[in-house]
């Protein structure tokens, strides 16, 4: 027998199918009966959650922002410790979620919504960078940073650092979509940058 989804499961389900969607197919491809057929479920089921496409786009954002959000550290937490923790828990949330990856590196999401809701993602994209300009600031106002290179270079290099890793690194293995690496991978290339950070 079947169990029924409630409506909190159904609902993720149809985000998930949605994200999937854009990330893969594009936008020529992103449809309410697209959607339906994904999820396993009528158009008119589909509706009975959700009230339009455009607020399964921006639920589909809500989505992302919580689970990237969910990566950041405490405020309270030493700033070297909390750019530890974004990194390493950044790093196997992107591995694990290529579709995740290649809405965020792309703009298939912006295009296919309106203006008044692309701040939004707008925004998100700029809150990672806030929190780890706001970490450095604090990391050097303690004295743990390197004093030869400005700061902009240093959060460059950190969130450059994370890009190859969940972007570029499968490509170094003849791989079209991230593999999976030893655990300590992330670790080990933590470790780098913290030297680099450092200037150790």
């Amino acid at each position: 027998m079947t169990t029924r989804k409630n409506t909190i499961e159904r609902r993720e389900e149809i985000v998930l199918a949605a994200l999937s969607i854009i990330a893969n197919d594009g936008l020529g491809r992103f449809t309410t009966a697209r959607i339906s057929r994904a999820v396993g479920i009528s158009e008119g089921a589909l509706f009975r959650h959700f009230a339009s496409k455009d607020e399964i786009l921006r639920e589909t954002v809500n989505h992302i922002e919580k689970i990237l959000m969910a990566t950041t550290a405490p405020a309270e937490d030493p700033p070297m410790v909390a750019l530890r923790k974004l990194f390493l828990q950044r790093a196997t949330l992107l591995r694990r979620n290529p579709d995740l990856v290649k809405i965020l590196f792309s703009h298939q999401l912006e295009q296919a919504m309106g203006l008044e809701n692309q701040q939004q993602i707008f925004r998100l994209k700029q809150l990672s960078g806030r929190f780890i300009r706001e970490r450095l600031e604090d990391a050097a106002r303690l004295g743990q940073l390197r004093k030869d290179l400005p700061l902009r270079v240093l959060m460059l290099f950190f969130m450059g650092m994370l890009h190859v890793l969940v972007t570029q690194e499968p490509l170094l293995e003849g791989a079209s979509l991230p593999a999976p690496a030893p655990p300590d991978d992330p670790e080990m290339i933590w470790l780098s940058i913290e030297k680099f950070l450092k200037g150790e």
